[in-house]
């Protein structure tokens, strides 16, 4: 089926009331994004010949942030203009790597403030994390800490109290940076204070990834070389309250057999994806705390490294997961767990994916130097596959049509 029959007849279902309104936009959307190709119009231009070993796009699926081997950093706009036309994102800004204010080793992570891209936070093998202004790309604030793996910065804020209590507690979460170091814990780096000294235990290994729940402000997963996913809450004193056990027992405090390679959550807030060097990829429920069983496809690449995956968002059903492994990306479907295809591009490893909820793009960096593209390709056969899935429901209520 090509592209313009795979509408029509999208477009007929609708009309005769088989398909839902919501079901009809995840379908159209789920479509595109799991026909990505390398694009043909879109090309982005590294801002340094070393590779990119992290990235991160903010709110406004505008900017994209790069961090590379040799400790500099790139800010690239990727705003989509003419669709049918050739684009080249080029960085609009760069920090100086003469200066001593740049990161001397490896950035190993970036993150944008969730919501004001005015500042951004990155971590580096040389120690520090330091806390950047966009607009001057200078730090205003460093931390020394310990070798860093990853950084998360938190943007939800408790619910509304008329307790002065509250608004402190909002100011405070809102203004935390979470650290994975090498260190087996992690720091909680505060930017109000530019204190460092609140640290959270449990692993027994380096910790490889941190990120903030989007439900609870106080929340907080972590995943570690030593095979754990732990959730904290940093209100406590003792704050581990979960050790996620891939088997579901209470007293077993292993997510993985072997090293968490990724560490993702999805749009919602009520998963979390992992993957291991036990080539597992796991689905879990944020809620319960439980591993949802989902029967995954085995990871095939030769070599696992930890990489930063990504999740599909903005409405898209079923959620997809890109998962770097080798020179190739995988793309799983989340919820069922079926491996959908590998997408290849590189020449190296790849080190990071990026998913861009407004252009439905999605951006890979690479040990071989590049950054790619990818754009939608509609009229895919493998594109059909999701729709078909929908298909298998014909039936359809008034309330389906509520959005």
């Amino acid at each position: 089926m090509d592209g313009s029959s795979n509408l029509v007849s999208l477009l007929a279902a609708r009309s005769q009331a088989h398909l839902p309104a919501a079901s009809f936009l995840h379908t159209i959307r789920s479509n595109l994004t799991l026909s990505l190709g390398i694009s043909e119009l879109t090309t982005l231009t590294p801002a340094s010949k070393h590779a990119t070993l992290c990235m991160d796009v903010d709110k406004t699926s505008s900017y994209l942030l790069g961090g590379d081997k040799k400790g500099n950093i790139a800010i690239y706009d990727i705003q989509k203009g003419d669709e049918h036309a050739l684009t080249q994102y080029q960085a609009i800004c760069t920090s100086n790597s003469s200066t001593q204010t740049n990161h001397k080793f490896s950035v190993s992570a970036v993150s944008w403030y969730p919501t004001d891209n005015a500042i951004f936070v990155t971590g580096s093998y040389d120690r520090t994390v330091k806390v950047w202004d966009t607009n001057d790309m200078t730090p205003v604030e460093t931390f020394s800490v310990d070798t860093v793996n990853d950084v998360a910065m938190s943007g939800k804020r408790p619910r509304k109290s008329a307790s002065s209590a509250s608004s402190a507690s909002s100011s405070l979460t809102t203004s935390l940076i979470a650290v994975a170091l090498s260190t087996n814990v992690v720091k909680l780096c505060d930017m109000n204070t530019g204190a460092a000294s609140h640290i959270l235990r449990g692993h027994e290994g380096p910790v490889t990834a941190v990120t903030w729940s989007k439900r609870n402000a106080h929340a907080l997963f972590s995943a570690g070389r030593d095979g754990k996913i732990i959730a904290y809450d940093i209100r406590r004193s003792t704050p581990a309250i979960h050790f996620f056990d891939h088997a579901n027992r209470a007293r077993h405090e292993k997510a993985h057999t072997g090293m968490v390679t990724s560490l993702n959550q999805s749009e919602c807030g009520l998963y979390l994806v992992s993957s291991g060097t036990d080539r597992q990829i796991r689905l879990w429920d944020t809620n319960t705390g439980l591993n949802t069983m989902t029967n995954f496809a085995p990871i095939q690449a030769e070599e696992i490294h930890h990489v930063t995956a990504t999740l599909t968002e903005g409405s898209c059903y079923p959620g997809l997961l890109y998962l770097p492994t080798g020179h190739d990306i995988s793309v799983y479907d989340s919820l069922s767990g079926t491996h959908l295809t590998d997408l290849s591009g590189h020449f190296g490893r790849v080190t990071s994916v990026q998913f861009v909820k407004d252009s439905l793009q999605m951006i890979s960096a690479s040990h071989d130097s590049t950054i790619q593209v990818w754009e939608p390709t509609w009229g895919e056969e493998d594109s059909n596959a999701i729709t078909d899935a929908i298909y298998r429901d014909t039936w359809s209520s008034d309330e389906d049509d509520v959005t």
